[in-house]
């Protein structure tokens, strides 16, 4: 199974670079007996049977509105289609980044995109945040 992941994956890296289209990568791992599985957001896939995903967990609620719809023009022929609008609760995400940036037992990793906030308990403070009590 490794081998498989791994030979189909570089076959699909070939096609990132630029060289062949994803038609000839998919006719050549078919030929080669490999069975493509995947495939997110091409016309191609139709042709071979692969499921069409989608993924527009971050930008795509912006959709809803009248004026960024276009960018969805098609989605009707894709098989799923993931959304996830908490992901747009920035509010939020500031005030938990305040938060942590107020204690001194956490730094913030990187600054913050949007919603998201990644931190981590600093070191040598893992001992005292895990022991005291609230």
């Amino acid at each position: 199974m490794v081998d498989f992941i791994a030979d189909y994956y570089k076959n699909i890296e070939t096609y990132i670079s630029g060289s062949p289209s994803v038609r000839t990568v998919l006719e050549a791992d078919v030929a080669a007996g490999l069975v493509p599985l995947y495939l997110c957001a091409t016309d191609v896939a139709n042709d071979f049977g692969l499921w069409v995903h989608v993924d527009a967990a971050y930008g795509g609620s912006s959709c809803i509105c009248p004026e960024f719809r276009h960018h969805f023009n098609g989605i009707e022929r894709v098989d799923s289609l993931s959304l996830s609008p908490h992901k747009w609760l920035t509010h939020m995400a500031k005030m938990c980044e305040k938060l942590l940036k107020s204690d001194p037992r956490f730094e913030i990793v990187v600054p913050r995109q949007y919603a998201l906030v990644c931190f981590r308990v600093k070191p040598g403070n893992l001992d005292r945040w895990v022991t005291q009590s609230y």
